[in-house]
């Protein structure tokens, strides 16, 4: 007959269902053959549903499980055997537990340093962009500034070739004019 672990060991309002019924399975995969801690409480179960006191339940059930073999020794080592197994399940869980803390917090602030030095490197890209902008810019006013200085440069060039054009082909004009009166 399969012992039923779930009324073996009742709940109380501050144990989680999930976690219980993890450990109820630790248990039941642990389960040992023979007169055990598991058969003994199912005993004194049963007896305390007959309306027998817990202390009578104990002491009835030691004695029938006492002619088949079972000693109060082996009854308590029975007991820390599924403590243990127990204890593994803690153990397991604990490593489980540090497991995500290590990949849901640690990693996320292995994440979250990665992107603030990524910001930083971007804040000095865009700082040194800003300045790179600043110096053209400046740039740009003074190709302002040398753009109408070559036009006035340019303009005067011209002025002056113009008027030395002129000059020259004035005394040009004026040496035409003498070579046909006086030739």
């Amino acid at each position: 007959m399969a012992i039923d672990l779930r009324k073996l060991f009742r709940t109380d309002a501050n144990s989680d269902e999930k976690f219980f019924t993890a450990l109820i399975k630790a248990i039941k995969g642990a389960a040992t053959p023979g007169f055990d801690y598991l058969k003994f409480k199912q005993s004194v179960k049963t007896l305390e549903g007959m309306d027998m006191d817990q202390e009578t339940a104990f002491k009835s059930a030691y004695a029938t499980a006492n002619t088949i073999g079972l000693t109060k020794a082996k009854l308590l080592q029975s007991v820390k055997y599924y403590k243990k197994v127990v204890d593994k399940e803690k153990q397991k869980f604990a490593e489980a537990l540090q497991n995500q803390m290590e990949v849901r917090v640690s990693k996320k602030k292995e994440e979250a340093s990665k992107l603030e030095e990524t910001m930083q490197d971007y804040e000095r890209k865009i700082e040194k962009l800003k300045q790179e902008m600043a110096a053209y810019k400046q740039k740009m006013a003074n190709v302002d500034v040398e753009i109408e200085e070559a036009k006035e440069k340019i303009e005067k060039t011209k002025q002056e070739f113009l008027t030395a054009y002129d000059h020259m082909t004035t005394i040009l004009e004026d040496d035409i004019s003498l070579m046909t009166s006086h030739l």
